[in-house]
């Protein structure tokens, strides 16, 4: 049984995919396996996959039909048979000491939670290495809001160990009914049940780039296919993350970092859809409307002015103006220095009793 299983999602990768599977094979832990789950490739990334698993026996390929990232990470769990499981998306790499880092991170810690820092291919992690002690950080569940929107950290699994037996006993799976933001429901969900197995848990930060991620584009990515329906995607995603907040305890600062982050995404789904050139003007005045007056605006509207805490995107969303949101963005990516003073400006005539970020 292999200590380690690596799950890789595969789905039209054939430039980078070489690169991320031969970062695997360098490895300075040999106690893995690799499964590569191709998600109905159109390219050549299924011959690839098929190709290296002919050469190395710890390599396992599963084909199916193209149904996402979510069912394609679900095969990967249901084939796996290591004790822990670590997460690696296709375009992406490993540093060569990546699993035997982090398996060393983890035995000191066996209950916790571990996540480590990533960067881009053009980082180097022999910089951050040394002879001293690992460079461990224990981190609270209640800074969710810090771990989600200033770290991001907390909304992606590449960048952490898993328990295959927790996994398991949880029966914890992907959601294939999201596009975006499953990674964010699977870990809260494997966090509660780590909590509920062992309640003095804790979340613990390992500083160093383990994980290089591939800043060029690539268009298969769902973070680059948004679009239209990128406001859509926060509705239907961050819910879970606020649920959690409460959950886990956060503190009102927390919770603002949250929801201050929730509406900015929002707030710049809305402001493309306003800019839109693609939707005839009938069906973008039903777009604007709908992400104006949907259950998920009403509660996110709902949360500042309950708890009296102001953003500067609160006054153009309660008055559900695309116009002004668009100005507002505008404003604060070309005329930062105007965009201040109108905040400022706003903040003192209309909110200057609620408490801000």
């Amino acid at each position: 049984m292999p200590l380690c299983s690596v799950i890789v999602p595969v789905y039209n990768t054939e430039q980078f995919l070489p690169g991320c599977i031969e970062s695997v094979l360098a490895q300075t832990e040999p106690g893995w396996e690799l499964l590569l789950i191709d998600d109905g490739s159109p390219d050549s990334s299924g011959a690839i996959c098929d190709e290296y698993a002919r050469r190395d026996a710890r390599i396992r390929v599963l084909h199916q039909p193209n149904r996402g990232v979510s069912a394609a990470r679900n095969a990967g769990l249901a084939a796996a048979r290591g004790q822990l499981l670590f997460f690696l998306d296709s375009d992406d790499k490993l540093a060569p000491v990546a699993l035997t880092t982090a398996l060393a991170a983890q035995a000191l810690y066996p209950d916790d939670l571990l996540y480590w820092d990533f960067c881009g291919l053009d980082g180097t992690l022999e910089a951050h290495l040394s002879k001293g002690p690992l460079p461990l950080e224990p981190q609270e569940f209640c800074r969710l809001g810090t771990l989600w929107c200033v770290e991001y950290s907390i909304g992606i699994v590449w960048n952490k160990l898993f328990s295959a037996a927790i996994v398991k006993n949880a029966g914890l799976r992907f959601p294939e009914t999201l596009d975006y933001m499953e990674d964010n429901v699977f870990v809260l969900n494997y966090c509660r049940a780590l909590r509920e197995r062992t309640p003095g848990c804790r979340l613990r930060h390992l500083r160093l780039p383990l994980y290089f991620y591939d800043k060029r584009v690539n268009p298969s990515s769902i973070t680059n296919t948004h679009g239209l329906n990128y406001a859509r995607r926060q509705y239907a995603g961050v819910p879970a993350l606020v649920r959690a907040g409460r959950e886990f305890g956060c503190p009102a600062h927390e919770m603002d970092l949250i929801h201050n982050h929730y509406l900015s995404c929002v707030a710049y789904g809305i402001a493309l859809a306003a800019a839109s050139r693609e939707l005839p003007r009938r069906e973008k005045h039903a777009l604007l409307r709908e992400l104006f007056r949907c259950p998920e605006a009403r509660a996110l509207a709902g949360y500042f002015s309950a708890e009296h805490f102001y953003t500067p995107l609160y006054l153009p969303f309660r008055l559900r103006s695309a116009a002004l949101t668009r100005f507002w963005y505008w404003a604060r990516e070309e005329r930062f220095a105007l965009y201040g003073k109108l905040d400022w400006g706003f903040y003192k005539l209309f909110f200057r009793h609620w408490r801000r970020l």
